[in-house]
């Protein structure tokens, strides 16, 4: 999809949900309600809501029936959710050779439910590496998530600290 540099500026009130059920560190919740007060600045209309975070123990095999249901369940009253990108922040280098260490439970169901999502960069952990934003949205709304994530990355500003090595 091709999103023209008019349609980052549009000006249509967007409805935004901020997931309360997301499993993270402290400092990610920390760093990822300081980008959801920037949002709010906005003045977008905003409301505590659920991500659809799935439970893949069942495999795929309801694929289609969830992908069907889940923008009129979960975008029925919001356009666009935020939520972490990821649960924990830098990885130790024992845990980062093993499969999932930086866990993608914030992430995995945008991927099944074919939900587009883009991850900005919103503030940094105690060691100095980025932490994300994640902007979801419903089926064929990339438009709106990439304005969303202009409008923040034009508040917050550009990220300049680098990590400590």
């Amino acid at each position: 999809m091709v999103v023209s540099p008019r349609a980052l500026r549009e000006q249509k009130q967007l409805r935004i949900g901020v997931a309360g059920n997301y499993g993270a560190e402290r400092a990610v919740q920390e760093v990822f309600e300081k980008a959801v007060e920037i949002i709010r600045s906005f003045r977008y209309l905003t409301r505590k809501t659920v991500a659809p975070l799935a439970d893949f123990s069942k495999g795929v095999a309801n694929i289609v029936s969830d992908r069907e249901g889940i923008a009129r369940e979960s975008f029925d009253d919001i356009d666009l959710l935020l939520l972490p990108t990821t649960a924990t922040t830098v990885l130790r280098i024992r845990d980062a050779n093993k499969p999932l260490a930086l866990s993608p439970e914030n992430t995995m169901f945008a991927n099944y439910y074919g939900l587009p999502a883009v991850s900005v960069p919103c503030g940094f952990d105690n060691h100095g590496v980025p932490l994300g934003l994640e902007i979801v949205g419903r089926p064929s709304e990339e438009a709106a998530i990439l304005r969303l994530a202009h409008q923040f990355q034009t508040a917050a500003g550009p990220s300049k600290r680098p990590p400590a090595l």
